[in-house]
């Protein structure tokens, strides 16, 4: 669980980050996140 803005969150996966994030940050953050989170796994697998 994680707090945001005084409110406690579940999080289960990425997914769910990325939703909070795009809730409460912004869409274009969650997405840059969401981006960075995917080039990192492409480089693990390689």
């Amino acid at each position: 669980m994680i707090m945001i803005n005084g409110n406690w969150e579940q999080v289960k996966d990425l997914s769910d980050v990325l939703r909070i994030v795009s809730e409460n940050i912004g869409i274009e953050f969650a997405q840059k996140v969401e981006e960075i989170f995917e080039e990192e796994l492409y480089d693990l697998k390689s």
